[in-house]
């Protein structure tokens, strides 16, 4: 018999709305000027540690879905290994957007290592226009 280890890497994301504090993954009203909170859980049920692990958030800055936002805050040190944003989904800058910045239409990390059964959440918020 053989055993075959290999990582199983699972993310999810869940927003909550700073103003009203409602909560959850379904889709939810947003006024002018609400914060939302976004946090992305990353989670290893695997049998072995997933290595380079890249995480990418396009759909929250998505104005063809969503109404424009403006970035406000991440909250990756300790979580994430390294993190850039975009403004035009072709060239990723290391680092944390400016406060406020209107532009961004997408953010990235990257996590070199997820132990088995590890959990790691990664949040931004950003302010509706």
């Amino acid at each position: 018999a053989e055993t075959v280890t290999k990582p199983i890497v699972t993310a999810s994301k869940v927003q909550m709305n700073m103003r009203s504090g409602e909560t959850g993954s379904m889709p939810m009203r947003f006024w002018p000027t609400d914060t939302v909170e976004y946090t992305i859980y990353i989670s290893n049920s695997g049998t072995e540690t997933a290595t380079g692990n890249i995480i990418i958030d396009t759909k929250s800055f998505d104005t063809s879905t969503n109404n424009p936002v403006d970035y406000v805050y991440m909250d990756t040190i300790g979580f994430a290994d390294t993190w850039a944003y975009t403004t035009d989904l072709a060239v990723w800058i290391a680092g944390n957007p400016t406060s406020g910045a209107s532009d961004i239409k997408g953010l990235r990390w990257r996590i070199d290592s997820l132990g088995i059964n590890a959990n790691k959440a990664i949040r931004f918020r950003v302010k509706v226009k």
